[in-house]
């Protein structure tokens, strides 16, 4: 029997990783991209079907043509931290919505949803593991938190995926920010350095979502994943700078002083200027968090193959 997708976001960061491999596997996908020609040039002669449209504006009858008698992988999301509260609602609470909905229509058998740990933010135990109550802190964490909410409250079988910051090829900001100013000798260490920083390559992001596809022993339920790594601030910075083979990073700026350059950078930007230090990457940077991904390890046979060192491998 053909095995069929409908991807959201199929043309971004994420969702070109993950139709590459789900073509590999012998899928036909259907894709929905905002634009015709960088999908185009991303699948080249890949036999994917294109669909042109933006969930916020792309109408019910097409969402439903496309996925029907499919599977479907929603991935398309607004991940941009310096993204209006508006906006990001719109993408990805609304734009989750309208794909369930349609989903719903047309009696889609698998929904995965690419979800995220931001709606985990200074929890009360470590490690967090899948029964810790959601503590979200910005726009970003409560939209993915608002629509997981959105599939919970549906009739779908789903799975939904949650990962922590994603690095890799074509993850520009974030992560890569940090490798950048670890190159050119300006990253200083925020607070002792000694908490644990979450990360994971985006092959092991689209390794989860395959599994979180095809295990259809599991259902109505949500997985974390992460690089299975317990890395420190510390320790993630000496594994970019020997990469690099640059030095360590060695200079510490107290946390408190952090959030006021951040604040500097924030004046800046109204002033026009892109703005480079958001809130979000530092409290990313300076809290201790660590996952456990037990669960995705027992039963979605999740096993990460990308610890730092070796993801580094082709970005730096």
């Amino acid at each position: 029997m053909d095995k069929k997708l409908f991807v959201t976001g199929g043309t971004g960061r994420l969702g070109i990783r993950f139709v590459h491999e789900a073509l590999d596997k012998g899928y036909k996908v259907t894709a929905l991209v905002r634009d015709i020609a960088k999908a185009h040039d991303v699948f080249q002669e890949m036999n994917v079907e294109l669909i042109l449209g933006d969930l916020s504006s792309v109408s019910q009858d097409v969402l439903r043509d496309a996925m029907r008698g499919k599977d479907v992988v929603h991935i398309a999301a607004v991940v941009d931290f310096r993204a209006s509260a508006e906006h990001l609602r719109a993408s990805n609470v609304e734009g989750t919505r309208k794909v369930v909905e349609a989903a719903e229509a047309e009696h889609v058998v698998r929904l995965v949803h690419m979800s995220s740990t931001g709606i985990y933010h200074h929890p009360t135990k470590l490690p967090i593991d899948e029964s810790a109550v959601p503590t979200p802190m910005a726009g970003y964490g409560l939209t993915k938190l608002e629509a997981e909410r959105v599939l919970e409250q549906s009739n779908l079988d789903y799975v939904m995926i949650r990962a922590p910051a994603v690095y890799g090829p074509g993850f520009d900001e974030g992560f890569r920010m940090v490798v950048d100013w670890i190159k050119a000798s300006k990253m200083p260490i925020i607070g002792n350095g000694k908490n644990r920083v979450p990360l994971i390559h985006v092959d092991d992001v689209v390794q989860a979502l395959v599994l979180a596809l095809e295990n259809r022993n599991v259902h109505r339920d949500a997985f974390i994943v992460t690089s299975g790594e317990e890395l420190t601030q510390e320790q993630a910075y000496a594994i970019v700078a020997k990469k690099l083979g640059v030095s360590v990073p060695a200079k510490h700026v107290p946390v408190a002083l952090a959030y006021v350059l951040v604040f500097v950078d924030w004046l800046k930007g109204l002033f026009g200027s892109k703005r480079k230090l958001l809130k979000l990457y530092v409290d990313f940077l300076a809290e201790d968090r660590v996952f456990d991904i037990t669960k995705a390890r027992t039963q979605l046979k999740y096993e990460p193959k990308n610890p730092l060192e070796k993801g580094l491998d082709g970005l730096v």
